[in-house]
């Protein structure tokens, strides 16, 4: 197979640094409902990008009235994600919509752990190490007291961010094994052409492994430059 480490590397950019940087700064923000309701459509974009990945039309069912948490329970049918994982985000949208539908709500310590108590080993782990510890998180340094502490918004803030994230891994590893996928069939198609181009020239007589990766290997960068176009296709459509 041929070496992709570059493509893999540019995607992993698309996918985690293009917006991180302004997703972070927007649940930053000292706007608590703003940073609320725009971290939910962030989440909301990766379940639906997520979602893609699998419907043949999925215009015919995410529309308006399809709302977060149908998504969020179709992503789990799929077996994208974890059926405790996808308690929390039903938890955490449950807090969003008391926010922009109570006048007078406001967060408390059993909205968060709610949300919490539902995370799989890995959420908690980056929770921890993302979030909570000062010297790792990824917030703001005046977010934390003198005692190291968050207060109740910037530990939800930071929960925002974590399953934001934790989508963003998911999408990462299916569209690289699409990738893979892509580029076994290809090789496999590519390995065919070869076999029958030096059976006719004589090269071999049916069939040698060998003869025909040696050949493979010395067109390899021609081979790459030829599904580069396929390759683009597939993380524009994903991205």
């Amino acid at each position: 197979m041929v070496k992709v480490e570059e493509v893999k590397r540019q995607l992993f950019k698309k996918i985690f640094h293009n917006d991180l940087d302004e997703f972070v700064q927007e649940a930053n923000s000292e706007n608590t409902l703003y940073a609320i309701l725009r971290g939910h459509l962030y989440i909301e974009r990766e379940i639906v990008k997520l979602l893609n990945l699998k419907l043949e039309n999925p215009k015919q069912i995410l529309n308006n009235n399809f709302g977060f948490a149908n998504k969020i329970r179709l992503a789990a049918a799929l077996g994208f994600i974890e059926t405790d994982s996808m308690e929390a985000y039903i938890a955490f949208n449950t807090v969003r919509n008391k926010y922009a539908h109570q006048l007078n709500y406001e967060l408390n310590e059993k909205d968060l752990k709610k949300i919490r108590r539902q995370f799989c080993s890995s959420l908690e782990s980056e929770y921890v190490r993302g979030v909570l510890t000062p010297s790792t998180s990824f917030l703001k340094k005046e977010s934390f007291s003198n005692d190291g502490e968050l207060s109740l918004i910037a530990r939800f803030r930071g929960m925002t961010v974590i399953l934001w994230r934790h989508l963003k891994g998911i999408l990462y590893e299916r569209v690289s094994k699409e990738i893979d996928d892509y580029l076994k069939i290809k090789e496999k198609e590519i390995k065919s052409m070869l076999r029958r181009e030096m059976i006719e020239r004589g090269v071999i007589k049916i069939d040698e492994s060998a003869c025909i990766e040696e050949e493979f290997q010395k067109r390899a960068e021609l081979f790459l430059k030829n599904v580069e176009e396929g390759l683009e296709d597939i993380i524009k459509r994903r991205i």
